[in-house]
């Protein structure tokens, strides 16, 4: 009887184990599933997110960037382009060997690929809103994607270097600006940054033929 007893009261308390188990693996299932949903709506809304940025930008689903020698070869191709309905091309200076440097906050320089364009050269595609926007454009003002300022800490009235070469360029902060397709170098390598009329101007008569490029926005219907 005693034993029979004892393997009763082992049965039991294997049972309710195993109800308490049980119950905290449908619960973690659970969570899982919640977690799991919240990860889809998170994705979906991120898509939707990206596609009204882009359209309160007027932005474009293409961008070509193409060697100042090959512009006019590249016109008829992009009008093949399926849904092709307009472009606009604008002027741009592209450094493969360079590095950006926040000197203010006394960092380390960061290397990468510059696209240099022309803040004064108004675009009716992809539009420059600039964030942040400094009281007083000075004479070396530039304006920097919006990801220095909310992942790398730049602020307005910062002092940046950008190395080039040998070649040194001190500038100061003068906004920020959004652009999806430029939102992260991760996607394209590289930081499309703006500096005014007088500097660009500059840099485009001292730059190789190489480093000079054509930007191509493609709208589609």
């Amino acid at each position: 009887m005693v034993s029979m007893r004892k393997m009763f009261l082992i049965a039991k308390s294997n049972m309710k184990k195993t109800k308490i188990t049980v119950g905290a693996l449908i619960f973690l299932v659970m969570v899982a599933t919640v977690l799991l949903y919240c990860c889809f709506a998170v994705l979906l809304d991120v898509d939707s997110f990206v596609e009204r940025k882009n359209d309160s930008l007027n932005g474009t689903k293409f961008q070509i960037m193409s060697a100042e020698g090959y512009q006019k070869k590249m016109v008829p191709l992009i009008h093949e382009v399926s849904g092709f309905e307009d472009q606009q091309t604008v002027q741009g200076i592209r450094y493969e060997n360079a590095s950006i440097r926040n000197t203010t906050a006394n960092e380390k320089s960061s290397s990468m690929s510059l696209l240099f364009m022309n803040a004064d050269e108004k675009s009716k595609y992809n539009v420059v809103h600039v964030i942040d926007q400094a009281p007083k454009r000075e004479s070396s003002a530039v304006i920097l994607p919006y990801i220095l300022k909310s992942a790398g800490g730049y602020k307005v009235g910062d002092t940046v270097r950008l190395s080039i070469g040998e070649h040194n360029l001190d500038l100061k902060v003068y906004g920020f600006y959004e652009d999806v397709t430029f939102s992260n170098p991760a996607n394209m390598m590289t930081y499309k940054i703006y500096v005014f009329g007088n500097t660009f101007s500059e840099m485009y008569r001292s730059c190789n033929k190489g480093e000079k490029i054509f930007l191509s926005y493609i709208k589609l219907k």
